[in-house]
């Protein structure tokens, strides 16, 4: 009798265990039958809960991520509006979905190839977002007459960001390469829009096109930015595709010489340009950058501080402050590295706050440029650096679960 019992009670869980099974599979069937009826929505929430369930094998964890990875794109791609605010969304967990599909097939290739599929029509898909939104803060620079504020900024953001998935891709689209560096250049995001624009000349094939680039870059570097160093970078790569150019060797050398002889006369038309308008924040971060090339940290981080409060749209002087800060972060790592033991005890703990103090100054910068570029590779991983130096374990360890998710070695 007792044995029977048991009998019993192993039946009653095998059933339960086949039931949950058919659950599963009418589940997943489901998602079929949303996905066919364009109910992207619906297909979405049982794939996201599908994706969670660790009993899954990897034939079907590769099936889900699958079904995933094209219902999120169906829903970036969705032209009837349904969607408003969740293509950007949708269009960076599809990719993500896909890679998944592709790290599952290392060990079951049955859907590799259609992710790859599903990767090249993404493209598409990311290209007419970036220019969506694109036009859409294009239009409203032209009516308003700026690109600095916030409703403006944040519709080049993400044309930045999708174009920079475009470009990912597919290199070789122009077309991307052309949205990512203009939106980052109206958004005055100059760190990017230098690195943006140097992509782009690796891939056009048109001589003139490529030309006038670089044109562009070397004016805004000089003109806008007013910046020696990086314009005298972009001057070299220019003379790299154009070597004999007498334009841009002419340019060299005047720079050169320049660089070497007119750094009190800059400092003095930077300073003459803030006291004839002291209301311009461009006027204070063209006078930081002078000071920065002069080793003045102090003063370069007053005056890139005055622009921000003035102008706190201002990416590249929130990022140079940043930058200044950490770097003296690390030089003070660096000194006490080559300390003696002895020494060490005697002033190890003063330079280890000192160094500290500086990472905490520059952290409050970094985390608002994570805000205005939470993809930003180089400042997710200088908050990283800065976190685990603060103990701050938490937040460091929502910093590398973002760049696994990136698909980034930390």
């Amino acid at each position: 009798m007792k044995n029977s019992h048991i009998y019993i009670i192993f039946v009653f869980f095998g059933i339960l265990l086949s039931l949950n099974h058919q659950i599963q599979a009418q589940t997943l069937q489901d998602a079929y039958i949303a996905i066919g009826e364009q109910r992207y929505e619906a297909a979405r929430q049982v794939l996201d809960k599908l994706t969670t369930d660790s009993t899954s094998t990897t034939t079907d964890k590769a099936e889900l991520w699958f079904l995933r990875a094209k219902t999120y794109a169906y829903i970036a791609g969705d032209i009837r509006g349904t969607f408003t605010g969740q293509d950007t969304v949708a269009l960076f967990k599809s990719y993500k979905a896909y890679q998944e599909v592709l790290n599952l097939s290392s060990q079951e290739r049955l859907y590799a190839d259609s992710a790859k599929i599903g990767l090249d029509s993404l493209h598409n898909v990311a290209l007419n977002i970036a220019g969506n939104y694109y036009k859409q803060a294009y239009k409203m620079t032209r009516e308003i007459g700026v690109s600095s504020d916030l409703q403006t900024n944040g519709l080049y953001k993400v044309a930045f960001q999708a174009a920079e998935l475009a470009k990912k891709l597919d290199f070789k689209d122009t077309l991307s390469h052309s949205i990512a560096t203009y939106s980052a250049f109206l958004r005055q995001d100059y760190p990017n829009y230098i690195r943006a624009m140097k992509e782009m000349t690796e891939v056009l094939e048109d001589d003139k096109i490529k030309y006038e680039r670089y044109e562009n870059l070397i004016a805004t570097c000089r003109d806008v930015i007013n910046d020696s160093e990086e314009t005298l970078r972009a001057l070299d790569l220019a003379l790299i595709d154009f070597p004999d150019d007498e334009k841009f060797l002419k340019a060299r050398i005047a720079l050169n010489e320049e660089m070497g002889q007119n750094n009190e006369k800059l400092l003095n038309d930077a300073k003459s340009r803030v006291k004839t308008n002291p209301g311009d924040p461009i006027n204070y971060f063209n006078l930081a950058v002078v000071y920065q090339r002069l080793n003045r940290s102090y003063e370069a981080l007053d005056n890139y501080i005055r622009c921000i409060n003035l102008d706190p749209s201002n990416f590249t002087a929130i990022f140079n402050v940043a930058g200044i800060y950490y770097n003296q972060g690390v030089e003070k790592l660096k000194e006490i590295d080559e300390l003696t033991f002895t020494k060490y005890q005697k002033e190890g703990e003063k330079l280890e706050k000192q160094a500290d103090t500086f990472f905490k100054d520059s952290l409050s910068y970094f985390e608002t440029l994570q805000k205005l570029d939470p993809n930003n590779l180089v400042i997710l991983k200088s908050l990283k650096q800065i976190y685990t130096r603060l103990k701050m374990t938490v937040k460091s360890k929502q910093i590398k679960d973002t760049l696994n998710e990136m698909g980034v070695n930390n």
